[in-house]
């Protein structure tokens, strides 16, 4: 009788394949589609899978799309990658980053999709800073 109870208790338990903790089913994504399957990892540790692999991938991107435009920045030289930022010559970074979102994309994925096309450079987040509420960088005027 008490090995029947507690299989009865444990009918809907998983044990996740990342932290090794048993789970109920409702801890794990279920993928449907021609063959539905649960998740071999619970929520959280596939959730921290894939931000860790999204940050990666991010970080790879951005590297890949600021070495296409110089990887420094044009006005001051910085080439400290953590401080570099695109810039669009003309203006309308604004509106070109609004109509991406809506799009569902990124300026990196956009500029890569699109071959590197010119109108953009490599700033600082100082100078791209200046240069768009001043007008122009210190460093050049």
């Amino acid at each position: 009788m008490f090995i029947y109870l507690i299989t009865l208790l444990n009918f809907n338990m998983k044990t996740c394949l990342k932290c090794g903790i048993e789970k109920q089913d409702s801890d794990f994504y279920v993928y449907r589609g021609k063959k539905p399957r649960v998740d071999a990892n619970c929520k959280p540790c596939s959730g921290a899978y894939t931000r860790k692999y999204a940050m990666r991938f991010h970080a790879k991107l951005r590297k890949e799309v600021l070495d296409a435009y110089g990887s420094e920045c044009w006005c001051c030289g910085e080439d400290e990658i953590k401080f570099l930022s695109i810039d669009h010559k003309l203006g309308g970074g604004v509106q070109h980053r609004k109509k991406l979102t809506e799009d569902g994309t990124t300026l990196y994925l956009w500029l890569r999709k699109n071959k590197f096309p010119k109108g953009y450079q490599v700033l600082c987040h100082n100078c791209n800073l200046a240069k768009g509420f001043y007008g122009s960088c210190p460093h050049k005027y």
